[in-house]
């Protein structure tokens, strides 16, 4: 069970390292995306998301 939490544990460090990189590099154009995205709302537009359905 000690392996199995450790593997958990493992991830979620990764998982924050990334989330942290990412506040430090990108904040500011996920913001902008955020704004547009939400003044697209506003105007009755249209938002189309793609994706390669993949993993």
């Amino acid at each position: 069970m000690e392996e199995k939490i450790e593997i958990v544990r493992a991830s979620l460090r990764e998982s924050a390292k990334l989330k942290e990189e990412l506040a430090a590099s990108a904040s500011d154009v996920i913001a902008a995306i955020a704004v547009a995205v939400v003044e697209t709302v506003r105007r009755d537009g249209k938002i189309l998301l793609c994706g390669n359905g993949g993993l």
